[in-house]
């Protein structure tokens, strides 16, 4: 019995933190995406569903796209692709994932792609 009573306060603290995870869900707000502490940005993995699920992106005009999501953190004017961090770890575990933006010959977002270092297989 005494297993039991120590049992569910761990079982209790566990699922505490599990809701509190980065998996949650977060409505996209522009100034929270942009919100940065020391470890990068702070809420834009939890808002990055909502972004490209309720949000509409594509068509966007590359200042539409600015005004809405800031400067890019790189910026390939020769590919027109605008690079947004969204995760960045550089020490073990490693991971990256990034908002890739595709503009078209008039700088309309054509496209968008999120790549993670997490979902990389090796070669």
């Amino acid at each position: 019995m005494a297993i039991s009573r120590n049992l569910f306060p761990a079982l209790l603290i566990c699922a505490i933190f599990a809701c509190n995870s980065n998996t949650q869900k977060t409505t996209f707000d522009s100034k929270k995406w942009s919100k940065r502490d020391s470890m990068g940005y702070v809420f834009r993995d939890t808002m990055l569903k909502d972004l490209v699920g309720q949000r509409k992106i594509k068509g966007l005009t590359r200042d539409e796209l600015i005004a809405l999501l800031g400067k890019p953190e790189n910026y390939n004017g020769r590919d027109k692709q605008l690079f947004y961090p969204i995760i960045q770890h550089y020490t073990p575990p490693v991971r990256a994932k990034w908002f890739i933006v595709q503009l078209d010959v008039d700088n309309k977002v054509d496209e968008f792609q999120i790549v993670d270092s997490n979902n990389i297989k090796d070669r």
